[in-house]
């Protein structure tokens, strides 16, 4: 199966089961595409095809799934609500995706956990939704990963203001494709201050 079809089936499946449960905000599977699909790919441009990949947050699945599906071969999806990695579980089984799940808070992780899953300092952590900046670099602080990409919105220069108190980092910011006021976040060199 292409991306574009596995697109296609993971846009279905998740329509389907987002009329029972609510796992993102949507008006349909167009609605997906547009709002949550092209936001997810448009990262694909920032993260080097042979890392490993970390999503934290993964919902119901983006940007992580999607990373997958456009052929990201490392790809772990952290997400601690049972329903949301219930239906991470379907996904994989029935798309046949590679991707690894955590079902538990990414703040329980320590860095040999991550070791032995595949998490290591060649990992690029990426969230859509997560938390600001301070709170994602925190995280990439604990678990010793230097580099990360990040969704964010119109008011990132005060969330990029705020983690410049805490942490020390190389930043660079693209214009979102999808959102007249979002931008992606590239953080890389990352240190406690």
């Amino acid at each position: 199966m292409d991306s574009d079809s596995t697109i296609d089936e993971y846009v279905r499946l998740l329509d389907s089961w987002n009329s029972k449960m609510n796992l993102v905000r949507s008006d349909g599977a167009l609605d997906i595409v547009d709002r949550h699909v092209r936001d997810s790919q448009q990262i694909c441009n920032y993260i080097d095809l042979r890392s490993a990949v970390l999503d934290v947050g993964s919902g119901a699945g983006f940007p992580g799934v999607i990373l997958s599906i456009c052929g990201f071969e490392r790809v772990i999806l952290c997400e601690n609500n049972f329903k949301r990695s219930t239906f991470l579980n379907d996904v994989k089984e029935r798309l046949e995706l590679k991707f690894d799940i955590l079902s538990e808070s990414v703040y329980k992780l320590r860095v040999d956990d991550c070791v032995s899953r595949g998490i290591s300092s060649d990992v690029t952590m990426v969230s859509r939704a997560f938390g600001s900046l301070v709170e994602l670099m925190t995280i990439m602080h604990m678990l010793e990963i230097r580099n990360g990409v990040f969704h964010k919105g119109r008011n990132y220069s005060a969330e990029v203001q705020d983690a410049g108190k805490k942490f020390e980092f190389d930043l660079q910011t693209e214009k979102s494709a999808t959102s007249n006021d979002g931008v992606i976040v590239l953080v890389s060199n990352l240190e406690r201050k």
